[in-house]
């Protein structure tokens, strides 16, 4: 698996509480204080009532009270299984996988389906975003300060709004909000 240098700092430098996960893996982050838990290469993990998907935010508001976003979930692939579905979506052809070309960056990012959903938002929902300007890496925002960096016009921002990011459900409502690293 490659990461590429800024990634391998990162994985040798654990400056957070929260280390990033590597691409093949999905995230589990119920609170502040947790431990990202790595599990296994699949986009979807359900224990009970809750469920982790992984997708791109399209969109971030509040309607009657309540606070909403929409998004469209991606897989997130490593290794072998990440370039076995680049190759069956017709992004890479196979003879480069003996070379390892289809994967530059040690990660696959697969969307078959482009259907968008819609979840609420509990208000004290834990909700980190990236922050390379301190050590600590991510920064805790509101919901508020979320719904204004996708609603801003800044090109600053704008790499917020194409990141992919983790979210954990329970019983249909997001609690957590993670934007995920891309090496």
């Amino acid at each position: 698996m490659c990461l590429g240098a800024f990634g391998y700092w990162l994985y040798q430098n654990k400056t957070i509480n929260k280390p990033e996960p590597s691409p093949q893996a999905s995230v589990s982050f119920s609170s502040p204080s947790s431990e990202f838990i790595e599990e296994s290469n699949e986009s979807t993990s359900q224990t009970k009532d809750t469920e982790k998907q992984m997708g791109y935010i399209q969109k971030v508001y509040q309607k009657n009270g309540e606070n909403y976003i929409d998004i469209d979930y991606i897989q997130y692939l490593g290794g072998e299984e990440g370039s076995k579905a680049c190759v069956e979506d017709g992004n890479c052809v196979e003879s480069c996988l003996q070379i390892n070309r289809c994967l530059p960056n040690g990660y696959y990012i697969r969307n078959q389906n482009d259907k968008i959903r819609t979840f609420i938002v509990v208000k004290d929902a834990t909700i980190f975003l990236l922050d390379f300007s301190t050590e600590e890496q991510y920064k805790k925002i509101s919901f508020g300060n979320l719904m204004n960096t996708f609603n801003s016009s800044e090109k600053e921002l704008l790499w917020f709004k194409q990141a992919p990011y983790s979210i954990e459900l329970e019983e249909g409502i997001v609690t957590s909000i993670l934007q995920r690293y891309i090496p």
